[in-house]
């Protein structure tokens, strides 16, 4: 069903246009909590996961805007978890910033960013404000 033009937009949207969504994927607690604190702090409501698999489950349930991604998972590759979400026709475009303590020539398939840990709030901070431009 189409909604009619000038329908309000349902609660979800609404709240989405007031907290932008972050899907943030990262095993280690005290990084997930760092970026919590700094996603929350410029407005994102955030969703997390700490493997890939259940990052690509939670990306299909709802689209997010923006998305953090440890690169190294303990259940599959940065690769591949990239090439998984970037399979979501929804996420084409959506950024994504790979957060890794080393870069690999060659390794990372198609992130927007890549930020090296360890991570500080403040670049973490600029970085996103930079990806969502």
């Amino acid at each position: 069903m189409i909604p009619a033009m000038n329908a309000q937009p349902s609660s979800s949207a609404t709240h989405r246009q007031l907290h932008p969504q972050a899907l943030l994927i990262e095993p280690d607690p005290a990084a997930r909590q760092l970026c919590r604190i700094v996603l929350q702090g410029i407005g994102f409501s955030v969703r997390e996961a700490d493997v890939g698999v259940a990052a690509a489950i939670a990306a299909r349930e709802r689209t997010p805007d923006l998305i953090l991604l440890a690169y190294q998972l303990p259940d599959v590759s940065g690769q591949q978890a990239i090439g998984w979400l970037r399979s979501n026709p929804s996420l084409q475009t959506t950024p994504i910033i790979i957060m890794a303590e080393i870069r690999k020539e060659g390794s990372i398939v198609e992130p927007d960013v890549l930020l090296h840990k360890p991570l500080t709030a403040t670049t973490l901070g600029r970085t996103i404000r930079t990806a969502m431009k």
